[in-house]
């Protein structure tokens, strides 16, 4: 072993949640010792033989009590706090259901010693016999939503075989605390510029009852598809118009654009079908999924996915109120054939904020039946608008080649 590896492994602390495992935790801490002395287990509130088999390596292992069950998220975040008080740079987190191998430790560590700091996630071989179903589903899910929250793809997200830097996200306040922590932990750290990538790692699913899960599919699935609702939003509304701000001011935006416009080797058809595409989409009113509806309908349409997303961040915040003002006009003029002026706009906020609560409603709804309306039909303008627009950039640019 190198000087490097040695170093980086004595600076890394091994974490198990535990929760009524039992039959699998006495093997697990014995492969873990085998690999390294630094190691913490968190006993969640278990209620089987834990504590027993907690006992038994007396002051071989540091042992973490929740009086009651908590998560694995909490206990984690627990070890989290264990390793950053004790000057620990990392933390690997392993699961005590025996489906991982203490034997893969070293592979996190090479890691770290070639590549730099990271989140890793030891990704598995879904394509295994013994996955089970809800694994796979899981698996496909998880990956999905991160990377429509963050626009970068990992191989296996749903893995909790993972090693830390926690020095790195020490200033992160992560604020659940379940099996949805695994998922805010990768997307939230990401955000904050922390590289997260995956490595292999084995696993093993015992079959039938010799399998123990704490996951409630009904319970946990509605925490974690809340969880990616509230990510997706904020993705949507602040974290990919921000990157796509950061990318524009770091790079010459007229390279960049003649590198999406040209440099793509798409026939100028394609390219303006995708820029009327991405408005139409960044302005039709479906807030919080725009984009996401863009990349799939832009995948379905095999139209560029970069131009797309591109135009569709029309959508910025600070353009959003006048998208909605001309999307309001654009259905009052369809059922008035006329424009609503800005003194009866503010004429009839006065009289909703003096009415009765059926009248407002009755007026609120009429509003926002005139911008639903018209914001599609705005939305249409403003994509052919677009889509004539780059046909003809193309035509000029071929006259002065």
């Amino acid at each position: 072993m190198s000087k490097e590896y040695q170093d980086i492994l004595a600076q890394t602390l091994i974490v198990v949640p535990t929760y009524n495992n039992e039959t699998t935790l006495r093997k697990l801490i014995e492969d873990v010792l085998a690999q390294t002395q630094n190691v913490v287990v968190v006993n969640d509130g278990a209620t089987d033989g834990t504590s027993g088999i907690l006992q038994s390596f007396g002051n071989r292992i540091v042992v973490l009590t929740n009086q009651e069950n908590k998560g694995k998220g909490f206990s984690i975040k627990k070890g989290f706090d264990y390793a950053l008080k004790n000057d620990f740079e990392y933390v690997v987190t392993l699961d005590s259901d025996g489906q991982h191998f203490a034997t893969d430790i070293p592979h996190f560590i090479e890691d770290v010693a070639s590549n730099g700091d990271a989140i890793i996630v030891g990704a598995r071989d879904m394509e295994s016999e013994n996955i089970p179903g809800k694994s796979s589903f899981g698996y496909r899910f998880s990956n999905f939503w991160y990377w429509a929250e963050t626009g970068e793809k990992l191989e296996d997200t749903q893995s909790g075989y993972r090693l830390y830097p926690v020095k790195l996200m020490e200033n992160i306040h992560f604020y659940t605390s379940r099996f949805e922590f695994e998922v805010e932990v990768l997307i939230r750290s990401q955000w904050r510029g922390i590289t997260v990538k995956t490595i292999p790692a084995q696993v093993y699913y015992a079959e039938g009852k010799d399998r123990i899960s704490h996951f409630k599919p009904s319970v946990d699935f509605t925490r974690i598809s809340i969880l990616n609702t509230v990510l997706f939003t904020i993705a949507a509304l602040y974290i990919h118009p921000r990157n796509l701000f950061r990318y524009f001011r770091d790079n010459n935006i007229i390279d960049v654009l003649k590198k999406l416009f040209t440099d793509n080797n798409e026939s100028p058809a394609k390219v303006a079908n995708a820029m009327g595409f991405g408005i139409f989409m960044g302005i039709v009113p479906i807030w919080g999924f725009q984009m996401i509806v863009a990349t799939f309908l832009a995948h379905k349409m095999n139209l560029n996915k970069a131009l797309v997303l591109l135009a569709s961040n029309i959508s910025i915040p600070p353009v959003v109120p006048f998208l909605i003002y001309f999307g309001y006009q654009t259905g009052f003029f369809l059922w008035n054939h006329n424009f609503d002026t800005l003194e009866n706009i503010h004429k009839v906020t006065k009289q909703l904020m003096n009415n009765g609560l059926i009248d407002s409603i009755e007026v609120m709804w009429q509003g926002l039946l005139f911008y639903f309306v018209g914001s599609f039909i705005f939305a249409a303008i403003a994509g052919v608008s677009i889509w004539l627009i780059t046909h003809l950039v193309f035509i000029v640019k071929r006259k002065l080649a």
